[in-house]
């Protein structure tokens, strides 16, 4: 007879979290935890769903994140009936709100998953309904409910210092040091914001500098691509987390590349110039963008014999 499976489920909400502790913490956690669940509950240790920089605050981590994975294959049985569930806390798996926490959460439960939170040892299970069934999911409530809380709060602090850092943007003199806006979204890959102020990156913006100049001779993405590849580190943070992707080439021309930053808080558009530190200025930016989508103009697909190969920071000439 199989022994029933033991899935695990960590989340952060920010990349400064992945930067920081959270992610370590929470994946020693859960490792211990794994290992003490399996043997006391007689479990097989399968798979770990990370969602990484991803908020549970709007439920954004259950509806395209990997808890959506989880809940989709438990839905089509590639999860089987009686599998359990690790996570650290219920805050990790939801923070939206309340009756749709609990309405998800119940879900599962009735799918058969069995539910264990490390951090205080509960284990929440379909079962028949009684005084202990009734306070444990009451308990449930309070802690989605608490959770939700928290993130309101927290939500309403990180609007109003966004919002105030926005206004003495649009009041600084040209020349001032910019101030990083980092409570609603993370800045572009070649700056660097880690003093506070958005200042060049002093590796990453020179690349930025190359590729613009790449796009205006006419190279094709998959030509920058593969030049970013051969010569230089990928950045780090973000999504590509240490590897270049065509997107890298395919989204550098826009508005930011002349300094211009948007920054959008409940459903209202903020445009802010001189963010950025300018790569171009705004008519390169624009006869750029034209001779991108003129369809006249062929991009280089591929080098040859009359085309400039690239090597290194340089460009090399190759002639029979």
């Amino acid at each position: 007879m199989e022994r029933p499976r033991l899935y695990s489920y960590v989340r952060f909400s920010s990349e400064r979290q992945s930067k920081g502790t959270s992610i370590e913490r929470q994946k020693s956690n859960i490792d211990n935890m794994v290992k003490k669940i399996a043997q006391e509950h007689d479990l097989e240790i399968f798979e770990e769903y990370q969602d990484l920089g991803v908020s549970a605050f709007k439920g954004k981590n259950a509806t395209e994140g990997a808890l959506a994975d989880f809940i989709q294959h438990v839905e089509t049985g590639k999860i089987p009936f009686g599998s359990y569930l690790l996570i650290e806390s219920l805050d990790r798996f939801s923070r939206a709100n309340p009756m749709v926490a609990v309405n998800m959460f119940t879900s599962l439960l009735l799918k058969g998953i069995v539910v264990i939170t490390g951090i205080d040892n509960q284990i929440y299970r379909e079962t028949k309904v009684n005084n202990d069934t009734l306070q444990q999911l009451m308990y449930s409530v309070m802690l989605f409910s608490r959770a939700n809380d928290e993130s309101e709060t927290k939500s309403h602090r990180t609007i109003a210092s966004a919002l105030n850092k926005i206004k003495r943007h649009k009041a600084r003199q040209l020349g001032d040091p910019v101030v990083a806006i980092k409570e609603l979204g993370m800045d572009k890959w070649w700056t660097d914001s880690s003093s506070g102020f958005v200042k060049p990156h002093p590796v990453y913006y020179p690349i930025a500098q190359k590729m613009i100049e790449l796009k205006q001779r006419g190279y094709s993405n998959r030509l920058i691509l593969a030049y970013l590849k051969e010569n230089h580190p990928a950045p780090t943070e973000g999504r590509s987390r240490g590897k270049w992707n065509i997107q890298h080439a395919s989204r550098i021309i826009e508005p930011a590349i002349y300094g211009q930053k948007v920054i959008n808080v409940n459903g209202e558009s903020y445009t802010l110039d001189d963010y950025y530190p300018a790569i171009v200025t705004k008519d390169e930016y624009e006869r750029l963008k034209f001779q991108i989508g003129n369809k006249s103009f062929a991009p280089l697909k591929e080098a040859n014999p009359e085309i400039p190969l690239l090597s290194g920071i340089g460009i090399l000439y190759c002639k029979h």
